[in-house]
């Protein structure tokens, strides 16, 4: 599907999209009604799987994450937290 018919395909489900990127995940989350979960787990399956990048786009969001990650980088606190979070509870 086209970026305009997965829009219109959430519009017409009655359902909220968003989608997060950080330094190292990205996350998509659809929120429906109970009775079109199918729908959504389909939808949301078909958008990870079957996903059409248009050139354009892509250049663009490259220099988003870059930008994020030189904006991130620049956070020492941040940074710091992160890393140590990450080794402290390695193992779990």
């Amino acid at each position: 599907m086209t970026k305009t018919e997965q829009f219109e395909n959430i519009e017409n489900l009655g359902a909220i999209w968003t989608g997060k990127s950080d330094r190292e995940h990205t996350s998509f989350n659809l929120q429906c009604h109970k009775d079109d979960t199918s729908r959504a787990v389909s939808f949301l399956g078909d958008a990870v799987c079957n996903m059409q990048l248009n050139p354009a786009e892509v250049e663009q969001l490259k220099v988003e994450v870059s930008n994020e990650h030189e904006t991130s980088f620049n956070n020492y606190k941040e940074v710091t937290m992160e890393n140590s979070h990450f080794n402290v509870y390695r193992e779990h």
